[in-house]
């Protein structure tokens, strides 16, 4: 043996043991288990998310082809006519039946598509959807005062989404 190592004593009666943390964790059954809990809590978040805001990019990339065939549909109606025209999207949009058309349509003075898609309508819990335009307006307010000019109701800006799209909301009930 080298002189400059010290020996190895062997562990003393009060020296530490492994915490109760590290000695849980190392058995595969804790972790497995603590794994699946994590990922239902994870789903159960999305879930929860994706009630209370059934508006945003991740539904307008997950249903995009839906409101891409509205888009084509309303660009078709509203070929020959400046008037509002209104029609039903390929989904339930009304929770509680009622079955109103769920998309307003019309071209703008200079010709350019306005579309107002209602997504999901929960009555007193709120009405979802979307507006596509394609003019671009400089604020909220500005969208929210178009899409009361254009006869498809009274709705609140929620956000912006990019390429022309918007989220809106009505909780007016």
């Amino acid at each position: 043996m080298s002189e400059d190592k010290e020996p190895i004593a062997p562990p003393s009666p009060e020296a530490p043991t492994a915490g109760l943390m590290r000695r849980l964790l190392s058995r595969r059954w804790v972790r497995w288990t603590l794994g699946i809990m994590a990922s239902l809590f994870a789903a159960f978040v999305l879930l929860i998310w994706t009630i209370l805001m059934p508006v945003g990019l991740l539904d307008l990339t997950v249903n995009g082809s839906r409101y891409n065939r509205v888009i084509e549909k309303a660009r078709s109606l509203t070929k020959n006519t400046s008037d509002s025209v209104w029609f039903h999207g390929d989904w339930e949009h009304d929770r509680g039946g009622f079955g109103a058309p769920n998309i307003c349509a019309r071209r703008t003075e200079s010709g350019e598509l306005f579309v107002r898609i209602l997504v999901v309508d929960r009555h007193r819990l709120g009405k979802f959807g979307y507006v596509y335009s394609e003019s671009s307006y400089a604020s909220g307010n500005e969208l929210e005062r178009a899409i009361d000019f254009y006869d498809c109701g009274e709705w609140y800006f929620s956000g912006d989404l990019g390429g022309g799209w918007w989220a809106i909301e009505n909780n007016l009930g």
